[in-house]
């Protein structure tokens, strides 16, 4: 049984995400447990009974339309966010964080709102999926997973991808970005690795130059690639995904999160 945490503010935005990750897993056997941590946003209940009497009424009503594969505990933390849901994460031994992040207007100020991006900062041990304020429910087919190749891909990184694109018949995409250096040994042993698990699946690897900064180069590969509906980073330490989440140039919407991100742990 997967355990998928849904941090809610009682937004829209979370209840996007909740819809999406309920979506996601309908054909999986899943424990979501739906978390509000009643300090968690400045627009969210200024009382604990009444963070208490919405969280019981946002789970009453997923647990009344819920599949039979499904089902809903409810969480209420006085604490901060990030605190909440890394405390969570490790209690609950989660698999899969899903959480709402704030639309294009927003991101001029935040990547992807700053609960979103700390959590992608600084919860390490579960994949992340962070979805875009008014994305509805349409499920991924077409992928790209940004990549330098730096290092090998876990057996927990590994599966989750493999699990998701059997499981919606997925086609990805491998973008690795090419500063005008030829591939060290590592890095085309760690390509060999992908290609020798994805056999039998729709999967491709593509190099893209990259003449100016990430973030800008992923704006406009996504602009030119509007049938891709979700991309994927892997965390290591040094990568190109760390440099891209301290990119100055985020903040003024350079890359604008419109679609769904899965950020891949880097555990074994």
């Amino acid at each position: 049984m997967k355990k998928i945490l849904l941090p809610t503010d009682f937004s829209e935005a979370a209840q996007v995400a909740i819809d999406y990750a309920i979506a996601l897993f309908e054909k999986e056997k899943c424990t979501f447990f739906v978390l509000n941590a009643y300090q968690m946003a400045p627009s969210a209940p200024t009382g604990k009974s009444d963070a208490q009497l919405m969280l019981k009424k946002l789970v009453s009503g997923l647990t009344e339309t819920k599949k039979d594969n499904h089902q809903f505990e409810p969480i209420m933390v006085d604490n901060l966010a990030l605190e909440a849901i890394a405390a969570t994460v490790a209690d609950k031994k989660v698999d899969f964080v899903v959480m709402g992040s704030k639309g294009a207007t927003a991101l001029a100020k935040t990547f992807m709102g700053s609960t979103a991006v700390s959590v992608v900062r600084h919860v390490n041990t579960c994949p992340i999926i962070t979805v875009p304020e008014g994305f509805g429910l349409q499920m991924p087919k077409k992928m790209i997973f940004a990549n330098d190749l730096k290092k090998p891909i876990g057996t927990t990184a590994l599966k989750v991808l493999k699990d998701l694109i059997k499981c919606h018949d997925i086609a990805l995409t491998m973008v690795y970005f090419d500063r005008g250096n030829a591939m060290n040994e590592e890095q085309k042993a760690n390509r060999k690795l992908y290609e020798d698990n994805f056999v039998g699946l729709k999967y491709r690897f593509e190099e893209v130059p990259l003449k100016t900064s990430i973030s800008s180069a992923m704006k406009s590969m996504l602009s030119q690639r509007n049938d891709v509906d979700m991309v994927i980073f892997k965390k290591n330490r040094h990568s190109f995904f760390e440099k891209l989440l301290r990119e100055p140039i985020i903040r003024k919407v350079a890359f604008s999160a419109k679609i769904p991100l899965l950020i891949l742990p880097d555990v074994e």
